[in-house]
């Protein structure tokens, strides 16, 4: 399980369309992060701004664990003074972590380093670096053309970014190559979509039923090569050798049990993947997506739009 990332956003907040158990308490979370260690899994990744999760992770994560922490400055320090504010946010973040330093530090949207704070941000970072604090640094990027733009200027180890069935823009444009030649290590985040791509596509939100049709046949054909939605979805990532970390979100003990027995099962599988994309960012964009597209059907209507 070392390719595998436990995702804390949850943990701090609500979080996910599909989420349906809501925030995890600091017990469930204690729970996964022992469980976690014992399956193998390394990577916790977290954020300032992901609310109480930073310190639900210094509260329970076992301190006998060999966890490594990626965590994110808040995306609001792109302004006034860079280097002094986000040397104290990340102080800040190590105490509520209760760590003296992380694995990596990342600036949450890369489109800041392109601003025009952008060298403050990245000498602050590399600051930080310099000093022993964190050891990799890096950025979370939502589109290729950001990536290539951070990439023209600065040099990183980390580069966080979406990856999924549907989202393979980073994948078909050669830009995922391209940053593992350079030595850079490839966080995948988003796997499951929010958990859109393990729904039944009947049974989703209002505004993804356009993607109905698209989902009901990735979902048939998976069935076909005997492999779940969620097999397929770990699949997808595990058959990337350039994807070194899947950043993977759990609510609660058994799903992340079913997320370690369908890795493991996916073990020597390959399945092709390339007809599945999509390119309508209003789908592939959580941030596009409107206000109310997480409202869940009722039952009533789940099985209606099941029938």
């Amino acid at each position: 399980m070392n390719r595998i990332g436990l995702g804390s956003a949850a943990f701090g907040m609500d979080y996910g369309v599909t989420n349906e158990n809501g925030r995890v308490t600091p017990s469930v979370a204690g729970e996964l992060f022992s469980l976690a260690s014992n399956k193998g899994i390394r990577i916790i990744d977290t954020a300032a701004a992901y609310g109480e999760s930073e310190a639900v992770i210094g509260e329970r994560l076992p301190k006998d664990a060999d966890f490594k922490i990626v965590t994110k400055i808040p995306p609001s320090l792109s302004r006034g003074e860079p280097s002094e504010s986000i040397d104290q946010a990340f102080r800040q973040s190590l105490q509520r972590l209760q760590a003296d330093t992380t694995y990596g530090l990342l600036v949450h949207h890369a489109a800041d380093l392109i601003g025009p704070q952008g060298n403050e941000i990245y000498q602050a970072l590399a600051g930080l670096k310099d000093e022993g604090l964190a050891d990799k640094i890096g950025f979370s990027a939502y589109t290729v053309d950001e990536a290539e733009a951070v990439l023209s200027r600065f040099s990183v180890d980390i580069v966080q970014l979406p990856l999924n069935i549907l989202d393979q823009r980073f994948l078909t444009s050669g830009m995922l190559r391209a940053m593992k030649r350079q030595g850079i290590e490839i966080h995948a985040r988003s796997l499951f979509l929010q958990g859109i791509l393990l729904t039944h596509p009947r049974a989703l939100p209002a505004y993804f039923h356009p993607m109905q049709d698209h989902l009901a046949m990735l979902h048939r054909d998976l069935e076909i090569a005997n492999l779940t939605p969620l097999e397929g979805c770990l699949l997808f990532g595990i058959q990337n050798p350039d994807v070194d970390v899947m950043i993977l979100g759990v609510t609660c003990r058994d799903q992340l049990i079913d997320l370690c027995t369908a890795a493991a099962h996916t073990n020597g599988l390959s399945f092709d993947f390339d007809a599945y994309a999509l390119e309508d960012e209003n789908f592939l964009h959580p941030s596009r997506w409107p206000a109310d597209a997480g409202r869940r059907q009722s039952e009533s209507e789940a099985q209606n739009a099941v029938r």
